[in-house]
């Protein structure tokens, strides 16, 4: 994968300090809150001892942390009313495959041959400077306005 690898959840296991929450039959079950040793906290809910959703909060940074279905990390960075707000790094979990050279001027054609976007957000949108990696290892950067980029 193009512009940097995602960070996949079970990675993280290791570093698993204390687990406050619901059990059943001796699993973790029901909502839970596993704190890591470096201060990430992580709220969600449990079945039978499987986090199946997965939201994580960085006490340190005020970052938050989000992985999807897949164990996969689909979002990290600041986070305001509910939605990405501030830096973050936005991750595509349905990559597409662009074989081609992108045409930088008809962005309605990227769909979703693109790995990740760095860069900032406000109300859940790219908007500000940002880099968007697209699957073909090209990277479009510039300053975004309510996920479209200017310039």
């Amino acid at each position: 994968m193009s512009c940097g690898e995602e960070t996949n959840f079970q990675d993280l296991e290791d570093h698993w300090v204390k687990y406050e929450g619901d059990f059943k039959n001796g699993f973790r079950h029901g909502r839970g809150y596993l704190t890591l040793s470096n201060a990430e906290l992580f709220i969600g809910n449990w079945s039978e001892g499987t986090l199946t959703t997965k939201v994580g909060w960085n006490k340190s940074n005020g970052e938050i942390i989000i992985f999807g279905e897949n164990d996969l990390k689909i979002y990290q960075g600041g986070w305001k009313k509910e939605k990405f707000d501030g830096q973050g790094v936005l991750y595509n979990e349905d990559v597409g495959d662009l074989r081609s050279s992108f045409n930088c001027n008809d962005f309605n054609s990227l769909e979703n041959n693109w790995v990740k976007y760095t860069g900032k957000f406000k109300k859940g949108k790219k908007h500000g400077m940002g880099t968007l990696c697209l699957t073909n290892s090209e990277k479009v950067t510039g300053n975004w306005y309510q996920d479209k980029i200017c310039g």
